[in-house]
Order: structure tokens, then sequence, then C-alpha cells
């Protein structure tokens, strides 16, 4: 599945509590970062991993350390879309994850996301709208639903640049905490660029967010910027995908700056039509004006896949 889907619930849930020709050439480039396995009629996706997380649990020795363990997950997607690479889009799709800790069992957390896209797909335009509701569970407890909506359009420029705009509008409810409950309205820019004859494409983002909850401790504004390279090659006869990427927010709340980084490196490899391997290994380092918010984050994770 996509960020769009995963990145608001696995943020909160980590420990301890992430000529026509080439323009239609680079449209097809852009369908295919923008849904990655998404062959038109049903989709079935079933993938196992494991790993490891350096900062799962607070350690009370040191409060900007943390205790590490390993983990395993199974995940499991279901979806359709709508034929054709232009035209009418839609799509619809279900998708849960399940996460087991070795240690801190307390940690176990099931995620569960929904996600219906409507769009419009032109030779140089494209507009669409997601609807996303999302529930996370930890420790066999309700801990935080999520709703949002997202208009986006995008443009092909040049020959070799996609250009996207999306408005980000989102509601969070925490079961278990209610002062945290929140809005968020969120801006972002995003550039990509292809380059072809070498397998190589870069992607930019920037991002303005604005969140307010109901205790005003929890609200805060935020820059983001994101920059990514991506490689495609064949290696040993498979097609192999690398990813390079690092991300920099800086965050206000009303009396501390936070500033969050992170880095990641990841390859996936395509080892029959089927079945997919991937490993990634992430680096995440948070600064924090409070000093028991400040820590740093190793994660390294593998992770087979089947698709249908």
């Amino acid at each position: 599945m996509t960020d769009i889907l995963l990145n608001p619930i696995a943020a909160t849930t980590a420990a301890p509590l992430r000529g026509v020709f080439r323009q239609r050439g680079l449209l097809l480039i852009v369908l295919l970062v923008f849904a990655a396995q998404a062959k038109a009629g049903l989709q079935l996706e079933l993938a196992a991993g494991a790993g490891y997380d350096s900062n799962v649990a607070p350690d009370v020795t040191d409060i900007n350390a943390g205790l590490g363990d390993s983990y395993h997950a199974l995940e499991a997607s279901l979806g359709w879309r709508t034929a054709g690479r232009r035209g009418v889009q839609f799509e619809t799709s279900y998708w849960l994850k399940e996460q087991r800790w070795q240690v801190y069992s307390e940690y176990d957390n099931r995620l569960q996301t929904g996600l219906l896209r409507f769009g419009y797909q032109g030779d140089v335009l494209a507009t669409d709208v997601a609807l996303i509701a999302a529930t996370a569970d930890v420790d066999g407890q309700s801990y935080m639903q999520l709703e949002r909506i997202s208009p986006a359009l995008g443009f092909i420029p040049s020959e070799s640049l996609y250009v996207r705009t999306q408005f980000d509008f989102m509601r969070k409810t925490y079961e278990q905490n209610s002062a945290r409950d929140s809005e968020r309205s969120a801006a972002r820019l995003q550039l990509y660029w292809f380059f072809r004859s070498s397998g190589l494409s870069l992607s930019a983002l920037i991002q303005g967010v604005d969140e307010q909850a109901n205790a005003q401790v929890y609200s805060y504004q935020a820059g983001i910027g994101r920059l990514s390279l991506r490689h495609r090659s064949r290696w040993f006869g498979l097609s192999v995908v690398n990813h390079l990427r690092a991300r920099l927010e800086q965050r206000q709340y009303d009396d501390v700056t936070e500033q969050r980084q992170r880095l990641e490196i990841s390859s996936r490899w395509q080892l029959s039509q089927r079945w997919q391997w991937s490993v990634s290994l992430q680096r995440d380092d948070r600064q924090s004006d409070f000093a028991a918010a400040s820590y740093d984050q190793n994660r390294l994770e593998s992770t087979i896949r089947w698709s249908f």
C-alpha cells in the first residue's frame, strides 16, 4: 500500500508510543509511482515480515534511551480498481497489519485502513480525491481512529517532470486520551523528475501542517521537507528497485520546538510475477527542547509479499 495509507498510523504507533509520446510515457511512470501493483480489477496481497527496532520501550534509567526488541508482522490487503490509464478512475481497498513484539507484548498492535479514491486522468492533467478511514489498536485496546479527505491535482509541464499538489484534512480521535483528539490541515507540493535512460527518478516534497488538539499542549505547526532517490535496475535477471529517502520535519508547539530527521534505504526484489522480497533500514533522530521527548531510533525490516 502507498504512503498515503501507512504514514498517519505508523507514525502514531511508532515505539514507544513512519509529442504526446513522452508525456504519455511519463504518464505511465507517474501512474506506476502512485499505484504500485495497481492492476485493473480485483487485487489481493498477503505479506509476512520480521524486524528489529532499537527503541520500543522506555528505559527507566535513562530518559533519552530506549530498549530494543524484535517483532514479526502479517499483512493482508484486498482492493479493486477500474481499468485504463486515462479517463475516470475509481479505487477501493482495505488493508490490515498485525504486529507482535518478542518481549514487549504490551505494544502489540493492529492497524486497519480503508480507502476510496475517485479521480480523472488526462494526458496532461490529473485530479483525484481520496477518502481514508483508519483504526489502531494497541495491546488489544482501541488506541486511535482517523478520518482523512485528500483532494489533489497533478500535471505534466515537461517530458521529464511531474508536479502534484495535495491538501489533507484529517481528524484523529484517541480512545483513552481525548485531550489529544485533533483536527489537522496540511498542504503539500511534490515534484517528480524522471530520467528514463538511467532508470533513476528523483522526488522532492514540501509540506505545511497545522494541527489543533483539544488540549493546546498537543497543538502544533510544522514544516516538512523530503527527498527521495529511486533507481530501477536488473540483478541476476530480477527487477530491483532501490530507494534512498531523507526527511526533515520542524515542529513548533506553544513552548517546545522539535526537529525530526529520518534517513531510510530500502531495496525491493521482484522474485517472480507474484512474489516480492524487500528489506529496509531506517534511522530516526528527534531533538526537542523537552528533554524526555528526544531520542534516536534504528529499525531493520525484511518482508516477503505475494500478490494476485
